[in-house]
């Protein structure tokens, strides 16, 4: 290769001893070179076309190793970093060691180069286990799954919109998008400013009633979608509306996005790509940006996941298969099932009661403070009250209706439950935050 390249020079000195008035393109041209490797070499060997060392000259610098790192030098630096000098009162990193170095007299009298860099100390210690790197997980992608059958849900804020009709300082204009992790198709999305437990399940009815119900739903532990911390354990008010139309709800663990992330890259894309660009002051111009930007999205842009291979979501996946609609029935107790044998804790309060769900479960009140477990019999529709290994009482299950419902009764039952759970999560946190003020003015 090398040879090669001496050929190349010997070329382009040819053409500047022969045709000096070529331009850097032609010349390019000519030599069969890059323009930026012509700009590299004329002006080289145009300080003189006669000296054949510049024809020859190795196309990259020469590059000097790292010094020496000689036992002595390693030891004085392993032995500055475990017993640091008396006046140091902290473990030294690499610009104290290289201080010290450089001031020791048995290195200065042996002669021995000394490192010049704290790299080179850094490697050292490195090497020799005085600083902890930590191991780095393996990544590995998530297994592929079929086409339309596992959609991911989260919200996006549309940060630069605003909104009179809402009174949140934050969050006013949000964006409820919905991702098909198997073709990265965003089937859909709503854009509100009344964003919250009840109408997050009317959007998800919305779509379910135009596309179809997956065989899963992914989200995160917001608690509109997974209800009060207290209670986060039981299933939620959608979580037992996905129960119910035989949607498996699947909710990632606390401080991992990469469990969805299929609509966290799309919220990505969309921050970057839209709201970013246009910057929507309004719901209705949130609502245009968004719309226009999902029609891209899925037709025209290239998507780098492994399924759709650089092409545009709709491009790589032409046919979709069809979903089941929404039946015309709806067992509303059918979410039961799925928790049978499943444990809940919970401590007796001072009533000697237990609270789950909505609903309060009286236990014993001279348990009170006492933890018990709580086993769900779905056949039995009862609370198995467990304490101290022992079974103790039988509770049944309240808020449960024992007959099917017309869809239509269904969701208006669904939603009712819902702002329920929310009223009730609000009013926790009012008293929760008037309870820290009565105590931080009797403190103060």
């Amino acid at each position: 290769m090398e040879t090669e390249w001496i050929i190349d020079r010997q070329h382009l000195r040819d053409l500047l001893r022969e045709m000096p008035a070529l331009t850097y393109t032609e010349m390019a041209v000519q030599v069969g070179h890059s323009l930026s490797w012509i700009k590299k070499w004329v002006p080289r060997l145009r300080i003189d076309l006669h000296d054949d060392r510049l024809r020859e000259r190795r196309r990259s610098p020469r590059r000097y190793g790292q010094p020496s790192r000689s036992p002595q030098v390693v030891a004085k630096i392993l032995a500055i970093r475990d017993e640091p000098p008396d006046h140091l009162r902290r473990t030294p990193g690499p610009r104290a060691i290289l201080y010290y170095l450089a001031h020791d007299p048995d290195l200065q009298q042996t002669g021995v180069r000394l490192p010049r860099s704290t790299r080179t100390i850094w490697q050292v210690l490195v090497d020799y286990q005085r600083i902890p790197c930590p191991i780095q997980a393996p990544h590995e992608p998530l297994p592929l799954v079929n086409p339309m059958q596992h959609w991911q849900f989260d919200f996006k804020d549309a940060t630069t919109a605003q909104d009179d009709t809402t009174d949140k300082q934050a969050h006013q204009v949000e964006i409820l998008n919905i991702v098909d992790a198997g073709t990265s198709l965003v089937v859909d999305h709503h854009v509100r400013v009344d964003f919250n437990a009840e109408t997050a399940i009317q959007a998800l009815a919305t779509t379910f009633t135009w596309q179809g119900l997956p065989q899963s739903l992914t989200f995160d532990r917001d608690p509109r979608f997974v209800g009060a911390q207290q209670s986060r354990d039981f299933p939620s008010a959608l979580m037992r509306f996905l129960y119910c139309l035989g949607i498996q709800p699947i909710v990632c663990p606390p401080h991992r996005p990469d469990k969805n992330a299929y609509v966290e890259r799309y919220h990505r894309s969309l921050k970057a790509e839209a709201l970013q660009v246009e910057r929507p002051a309004t719901l209705e111009a949130t609502q245009h940006c968004v719309d226009a930007y999902r029609w891209h999205y899925n037709h025209e842009r290239p998507n780098q996941v492994r399924g759709c291979g650089n092409q545009p979501p709709s491009v790589a996946f032409p046919s979709l298969p069809t979903l089941p609609s929404l039946p015309d029935t709806v067992d509303p107790d059918a979410w039961l099932t799925h928790i049978d044998g499943r444990l809940f804790r919970r401590r007796i309060m001072a009533s000697g009661t237990v609270h789950v769900a909505l609903h309060d479960y009286y236990v014993r009140q001279k348990l009170h403070g006492q933890v018990v477990l709580l086993k769900v019999n779905a056949p039995a529709r009862t609370l198995e009250v467990w304490w101290d290994g022992q079974l103790i009482k039988h509770l049944p299950i309240q808020g449960l209706y024992g007959k099917t419902l017309p869809l239509q009764d269904y969701f208006r039952l669904i939603t009712q439950e819902a702002v329920s759970e929310a009223r009730r999560l609000s009013s926790r946190i009012s008293l929760r935050s008037t309870n820290w003020d009565k105590s931080f003015g009797s403190r103060s």
